[in-house]
């Protein structure tokens, strides 16, 4: 008996595989200009990258400190301590590279502003966290950094896929927050939604906590479905509040 198969047609895009680098120059460029120019790769000038944040100067030495204990060979490479981010001798941004595996990851790009020569280092956040929390096959975003309050420290708070999908054709994006002193990491979006996005830091009324965006999903007909957003705000020591 032959086996009758049918098939599948479909129509898709793709964004070609172009370098997208994110650069960095003085707010008050040099004067008279340097001849190599103030402007800064802070990318590979291969991959796509995109969505760069600053850290904060206190986080990157909580971060600093971290890799120096549990990576402490990548930290020598480095050259780059604690004391260095607090004095302003090495700068930090967080943003999304495509670099490993053509999957979109955030790494961590550390700047040397006060060398003769000003150079940079990339770092994977699975070579300072470990691969437990920043490994396998996943697509991350929206890294922010809050924190750094009384008695709560910094944290890298950013959108993950690595949780699997609980229904087809449903958001699986969930926020996150690893402490950058000790690695530890919590989900913050509640497991009653079916994602959360676009996080960011909240600081008003002299506050920290982090805004971001979720989403309930009803089911309507068999193929479609309607999404209502809803606003969270977490306070990073409590539980979260619904706006």
């Amino acid at each position: 008996m032959v086996e009758s198969r049918g098939s599948i047609a479909f129509f898709t895009t793709y964004r070609p595989t172009v370098p997208l680098d994110i650069f960095s120059c003085p707010s008050i460029p040099s004067s008279p200009p340097r001849q190599d120019d103030d402007d800064l790769l802070l990318t590979d000038g291969v991959s796509y990258n995109q969505n760069g944040r600053p850290i904060p100067a206190a986080a990157l030495a909580e971060l600093l400190a971290f890799l120096g204990k549990n990576n402490p060979k990548l930290a020598a490479e480095c050259r780059a301590t604690p004391d260095d981010a607090v004095s302003g001798r090495v700068t930090g941004l967080v943003f999304v590279s495509e670099r490993d595996n053509g999957l979109e990851t955030l790494h961590v790009a550390l700047r040397f502003p006060a060398c003769a020569k000003p150079g940079v280092r990339v770092l994977s956040l699975a070579d300072v966290y470990g691969p437990d929390t920043f490994g396998g096959v996943r697509m991350e975003d929206s890294g922010c950094v809050a924190g750094g309050f009384d008695d709560v420290g910094h944290s890298l708070v950013y959108v993950s896929t690595k949780e699997p999908a609980k229904r087809r054709r449903t958001p699986w994006t969930v926020v996150y927050r690893t402490n950058l002193a000790d690695g530890k990491t919590e989900r913050l979006t509640p497991p009653v939604l079916d994602a959360g996005l676009s996080p960011r830091d909240h600081d008003r009324f002299h506050t920290h906590s982090i805004e971001t965006l979720s989403t309930l999903a009803r089911r309507g007909p068999v193929y479609t479905k309607l999404l209502l957003y809803e606003i969270f705000i977490f306070a990073l020591s409590y539980h979260f509040l619904e706006v």
